[in-house]
């Protein structure tokens, strides 16, 4: 299965750039214009120039990426960035506050007096402050991993791709040269094997680097040449398959530049740099991982009467208004799961809230099933996310709305999905629960792909930890 090796990781300087925390930044995708502006403030050698550089009057196409490309050689020569002089793995974790669902299902008098920030845990420069907290920890590998085409069934996706993504990877690719961050990836390991030898390295090491960030996020990494810890890792995975968590784009994007670079020099027969991509690993069976929802808000409804969408739902749901906070609707939701599909409404207005629970009897899943089409009894069919698009949104909105071009707004904050309706601008917003570990697992041993939005992994790891030269 999966091949892991050691690797000359690149980490900044700190006596040069006086403090690591000041350099890094959130995965580039997550980037706003705003804050891209603030990163580029914030040092002059932070890692925003690397990952996603900014444009300037009468830059051509390339210009940004050539630049990137120039800066990070630079770096290199001048002191900014070192390279290890011995290849090693290196542990990375993340300890970070989540609020648990369950802990608001009653809606306790803490939670309804609350008056603080109210940002659900995805913003990566907003404080993750929530009235109900648990401190998790999720540790994994950073290794080089032998990057194979999903056809092999060693490294599996969840998601599909889109073509600009992966041609604005593959331009910086070709630049830098170089992995400038982790893809992340998850692996099953229920034993626990590869978390003691993890163990044994982090206990008897002090971390590389460990900063806070601004989301109140700490992050440590520590590093191991031990030639017998690192053949007892490489070892754990000769027969484990890794999913991808988070990187698509750039996964795909190694394989292109892996197929041209072997192309330009004849195919060799021995191994490259650019066989391999720097991936961080985390066991998915024990590690505390946390997967967000992404909360629909719909409009563009030209006759909608939230009377008409309920007994429309009725068909399939049994709908229950409720008298509850904004705050206690995932704790509500999370009290049902995984017996039953379930979903919260929020109308607006006096309407409020409902909750809508799958019907359970022979009649409801037969007509489900003739909904769902194709994805009936399938690990997709049975997702959340694929019942409230087929049963919901296409089904019982259609019946309202027939073939109205919907407008469909994602988002993982509650508050923006209320607000949103409250403002007038959409009709109705449907809250999600988690998706699961284990029901992305069964979608992808199956062969298939999440559906759109369906998955938000979170915290990401930083980009400026470490980096990995594929020149060398």
């Amino acid at each position: 299965m999966a091949e892991i090796i050691p690797f000359k990781g690149i980490l900044y300087n700190a006596k040069a750039v006086g403090g690591i925390k000041d350099v890094v930044a959130p995965p580039y995708d997550v980037i706003s214009p705003e804050m891209q502006v603030s990163l580029y403030e914030r040092h002059p050698k932070n890692v925003i120039r690397l990952i996603l550089g900014k444009e300037f009057p009468g830059d051509g196409p390339n210009d940004k990426y050539r630049r990137a490309g120039e800066l990070f050689r630079q770096w290199l020569r001048d002191g900014t960035l070192i390279g290890d002089p011995t290849p090693g793995l290196y542990i990375y974790e993340e300890e970070y506050e989540r609020d648990d669902p369950l802990d608001k299902a009653a809606g306790s008098a803490q939670d309804t007096a609350y008056t603080g920030p109210r940002e659900v845990c995805c913003h990566p420069h907003k404080p993750c402050i929530t009235p109900d907290r648990r401190r998790r920890i999720q540790r994994g590998i950073i290794a080089a991993v032998k990057i194979e085409e999903y056809e092999k069934g060693v490294i599996l996706p969840h998601e599909d791709t889109m073509p600009g993504p992966k041609q604005d990877r593959l331009a910086l690719m070709r630049e830098c040269k170089a992995n400038l961050s982790p893809i992340f990836g998850m692996y099953p390991d229920p034993g626990g094997e590869t978390d003691a030898i993890l163990d044994e390295i982090t206990s008897s090491n002090k971390p590389r680097i460990q900063l806070t960030d601004d989301a109140g996020i700490s992050h440590r990494v520590w590093s191991t040449t031990d030639e017998y810890l690192i053949s007892k890792l490489k070892s754990s995975f000769a027969a484990t398959p890794i999913f991808i968590a988070d990187g698509h784009h750039r996964y795909e994007t190694t394989l292109v530049y892996r197929n041209e670079i072997r192309s330009q020099m004849g195919n060799p027969p021995y191994a490259l740099p650019v066989d391999y991509a720097m991936m961080w690993l985390v066991n998915m069976d024990t590690q505390d991982m946390t997967v967000l929802p992404t909360h629909r808000v719909v409009g563009g409804l030209k006759s909608f009467e939230p009377a008409r969408f309920i007994s429309a739902a009725e068909e399939l749901f049994k709908v229950t208004r409720v008298d509850r906070t904004l705050t206690e609707i995932p704790g509500i939701l999370a009290g049902y799961k995984p017996a039953t599909h379930a979903f919260a409404a929020y109308l607006g207005g006096e309407a409020g809230f409902f909750i809508l629970t799958l019907r359970n009897d022979r009649e409801t899943r037969a007509r489900l099933d003739q909904i769902l089409g194709d994805e009936a009894g399938t690990a997709r069919g049975r997702l959340d996310v694929t019942v409230l698009h087929r049963a919901l949104i296409s089904h019982a909105l259609g019946k309202i709305e027939g073939k109205t071009l919907l407008d469909i707004k994602y988002t993982r904050d509650i508050h923006e999905a209320s607000h949103l309706v409250e403002s007038g601008r959409y009709q109705l917003a449907f809250f999600l629960s988690p998706t699961g570990l284990d029901e992305i697992r069964a979608v992808v041993k199956a062969g298939s792909k999440m559906p759109q939005k369906s998955t938000y992994f979170y915290p990401k790891p930083l980009s400026g930890l470490l980096f990995r030269d594929l020149q060398g």
